[in-house]
């Protein structure tokens, strides 16, 4: 069996963009369990400017013209063996209904992953444009698809509006390990001033889309908060040309000095900043997985997200963290409240360890390799 992953970009790890990180961490543990694995990027700049990796990368062109593939690429789908499986990533992208039908022509088996695009709330945004698109162009690449793999249950609903029926594998994203760098902390019962008076550091790492990733509800959340508790703090790591925006919001709020927006960051200098956080905050409206909240969690900081990241179940199974159930500021600002509490009184030594063991053992890419690895048997069969 030989996998090849397409991609729009060149799964570069350091980048904001989540779908890169993931696809780079799966080539890498598949390449780790001794399975020929490859990354075809479809890019604007087919430059190899990329940290050293372990699996073969093959950089094509990226044409302005929607739908049209260099004929490299055509070349070398043609080339394929009858023992290759084709993982494409990524939904509404118009070269991927070009490679479908390029795929199925040559008899070539492949798995899809829309990495989110079909969650519903994601569904909403340029609506009509993504229906028409749909059913014009994104039901048939579903339809030559041998299975479609879902990240978590809420993309389901969203596929089924194009073709319910479809088979499917939801099977999650993982996590490589990390250093612990944050410290442990003492079991330490305060007094309701004292709890009130302690410094406590909250953390956001993604994107910054701001209805998408929910920082608005973020920022309204820890505003009330920060009210009651003077030395609060707020971390946000990410960047966008939504920026300026963000920090508009940042110059109304009464506290807005204890938000600190500090762009993108990578590697050890983004761990390091989510590694000293009392509880790392998620409240997304739509999402595959986000990356940052396995990394959070490896780093045994508790994790508080909504039900659309699709990690709900295990942070409940594992009792690693809080949902925000309604997704809204209210209940961000009682979870921070929770936190703090945990806090003084020591409970969140557990939820550390807790968090960790999670993201060891739910997110562990050893296992997902080996879910996938069937997937792919199943698309080969087929």
């Amino acid at each position: 069996m030989n996998v090849i992953h397409i991609i729009l970009g060149k799964a570069n790890p350091e980048r904001m963009n989540g779908v890169s990180r993931a696809v780079a961490q799966l080539a890498e543990n598949q390449a780790k369990q001794g399975i020929p694995v490859t990354v075809w990027g479809i890019t604007p700049n087919p430059e190899h400017n990329y940290p050293t990796r372990n699996f073969e990368t093959f950089l094509f062109h990226q044409s302005r013209i929607p739908f049209l593939v260099p004929r490299s690429l055509i070349t070398a789908i043609a080339a394929l063996s009858s023992e290759t499986v084709v993982h494409v990533h990524g939904g509404f992208i118009s070269y991927f209904y070009t490679i479908s039908y390029l795929l199925k022509f040559y008899g070539i088996p492949f798995v899809f992953t829309p990495h989110g695009s079909y969650n519903v709330i994601a569904m909403k945004k340029s609506a009509w444009r993504k229906k028409l698109y749909g059913y014009l162009f994104e039901r048939s690449l579903l339809e030559r698809a041998s299975i479609v793999h879902l990240l978590g249950i809420s993309e389901k609903n969203g596929l089924d509006q194009f073709l319910p029926g479809k088979q499917v594998a939801v099977i999650p994203n993982g996590i490589i390990p990390i250093k612990t760098i944050a410290k442990a902390i003492s079991p330490n019962v305060l007094l309701e001033d004292d709890i009130r008076n302690q410094h406590i550091n909250f953390s956001f790492c993604g994107r910054i889309d701001i209805h998408t990733k929910g920082l608005d509800l973020l920022m309204a959340g820890f505003e009330a908060f920060a009210v009651d508790y003077p030395n609060a703090t707020l971390t946000i790591i990410g960047d966008s040309a939504e920026m300026p925006k963000l920090k508009a919001i940042q110059s109304k709020m009464i506290n807005g000095d204890k938000v600190k927006i500090v762009g993108a960051k990578f590697g050890e200098e983004k761990l390091a900043l989510i590694a000293i956080s009392d509880a790392f905050f998620h409240p997304s409206r739509n999402e595959g997985i986000p990356t940052a909240v396995l990394e959070s969690a490896m780093l045994e900081v508790p994790c508080i997200v909504s039900e659309a990241t699709n990690v709900a179940q295990e942070i409940l199974d594992y009792n690693a963290g809080i949902i925000l159930n309604p997704n809204n500021a209210n209940s961000i600002t009682e979870a921070m409240h929770a936190v703090a509490i945990w806090k003084a009184t020591g409970v969140q030594n557990m939820m550390k360890r807790n968090a960790q063991t999670m993201a060891h053992e739910a997110f562990s890419w050893t296992k997902i390799v080996k879910q996938l690895k069937e997937v792919y048997a199943t698309a080969l069969r087929a």
